[in-house]
């Protein structure tokens, strides 16, 4: 995907990108990035991209400046949140025990602006879509998470292809003795990578395992390509890597308290 690819600018230009619902705007002066953006929150499902076009900014957005020296180019790369976040699902699922299901979730990235030709220097990180905080599991032991507007689809074929959302494959396996009532899940998007595929960006595949209301649930992060598109290419690695498996005492992905939302 060319959107991601590293790009010479001319120096005291503005340059223009436009990544679904966020526009960006980055101009370098002499040593000085200058960079500027604004959100579109009343269109959060744009599919529009376009890529470094030559383009005054606005006098409504306001530049923040970066001194950096480094060479004339630019990259821009998507990443996942630096904490959880939290879907819901589009309809009620009941997982009876012994049975797994799969489901896709759309995430809008950040934005990471890298300097320099061989990602150098990282000038700051943008987010797509500025998502509500909520709070998830119970209010002594609970997490402060994002929340997704989207919600968690059963099928591949329903989801948009929006440039500014990865879909990442979450697989839930109820190893109880019980149904489970699928409702809300937390996704600990820190430790997934960003593939660029041929339409879409991915992650890589998320498996949570459920073992009953008063133990810990297990979440396994696969360490390769989403088996729904393996021909696609790293864009970015986790922020926080994991080498073994997470078991959360503290969070019951079933049962979701909201503290606040803001």
């Amino acid at each position: 995907m060319k959107l991601w690819e590293p790009i010479k600018i001319k120096r005291d230009k503005d340059h223009y990108w436009q990544i679904g619902p966020l526009k960006i705007w980055l101009k370098k002066i002499k040593d000085e990035w200058l960079i500027a953006y604004e959100q579109s929150p009343h269109d959060p499902e744009s599919t529009d991209i376009t890529i470094a076009e030559v383009r005054e900014k606005p006098d409504t957005v306001t530049w923040n400046r970066y001194v950096c020296e480094s060479p004339d180019s630019i990259q821009l790369l998507p990443v996942l949140q630096d904490r959880a976040v939290v879907v819901g699902s589009e309809m009620p699922v009941k997982i009876l025990p012994g049975n797994s299901a799969l489901f896709v979730v759309r995430i809008p990235v950040w934005v990471h602006l890298y300097a320099g030709e061989k990602k150098e220097t990282m000038l700051t990180e943008i987010p797509t879509v500025p998502l509500s905080n909520t709070w998830f599991g119970d209010p002594m032991t609970g997490e402060l998470c994002y929340s997704l507007t989207t919600m968690a689809r059963r099928s591949i074929e329903e989801t948009d292809n929006n440039p500014h959302r990865a879909i990442c494959p979450v697989r839930i396996k109820n190893s109880s003795k019980g149904s489970l009532d699928f409702q809300k899940l937390s996704i600990h998007v820190e430790h997934l990578k960003v593939y660029a595929g041929k339409e879409t960006l991915w992650t890589n595949e998320v498996k949570i395992t459920f073992f009953g209301e008063d133990q810990p649930n297990r979440i396994d992060f696969a360490d390769k390509k989403p088996d729904l598109e393996k021909d696609c290419i790293l864009l970015s690695k986790e922020r926080t890597p994991v080498d073994r498996s997470l078991l959360k005492k503290s969070v019951s992905f079933f049962k979701y308290f909201t503290s606040f939302e803001s």
